[in-house]
């Protein structure tokens, strides 16, 4: 049953039901199933609502979660959605509501997310064979809320020397 409301709610009809009689013969032994389904109207998206990100802007999560205010409803690319962003990593938790709109082909969908406390990340190195060698690191994920990276490595040392 899953199945089939899956391709239902992939062409918009985010209400489907889907529900099976079954007809036994208890002499041979036999079951029919037959699924009643009721698509009901396709949907859309009336508003997506965002909230509980204090450094991650609005439109890279919108960006991530690929479904659009006025497109019609895809429970697929929701799903998909949803997925992407928890593949950021950048929340520690990714909840998601949907509610009738203000009509029965609109929907409204609410998206919370809670974000990872995160920093810089620092890294550093010191070697010492004969002479002196300092390397360090600094990255940032998700800078400035933009949910770009940036890093930056430095390295010191004596030159080495040419003996040909």
């Amino acid at each position: 049953m899953i199945g089939l409301s899956d391709i239902y709610t992939a062409e918009g009809y985010a209400y489907a039901d889907v529900s099976p009689k079954v007809d036994q013969d208890s002499e041979k032994l036999v079951a029919n199933i037959t699924f009643q389904i009721d698509k009901g109207k396709q949907v859309y998206f009336e508003r997506i609502q965002i909230s509980g990100n204090t450094k991650t802007r609005d439109k890279v999560i919108r960006r991530e979660l690929r479904v659009y205010e006025e497109e019609l409803y895809s429970g697929v690319r929701l799903k998909r959605g949803i997925r992407n962003l928890n593949r950021l990593d950048y929340f520690e938790n990714v909840k998601v509501d949907t509610t009738k709109g203000s009509a029965d082909d609109k929907m409204k969908m609410d998206v919370e997310v809670k974000e990872k406390t995160r920093g810089l990340h620092l890294g550093r190195g010191i070697r010492s064979v004969e002479k002196a060698f300092v390397t360090a690191s600094i990255a940032e994920r998700n800078l400035f809320g933009r949910g770009q990276t940036l890093g930056v490595r430095g390295s010191w040392g004596p030159r080495p020397k040419n003996t040909s």
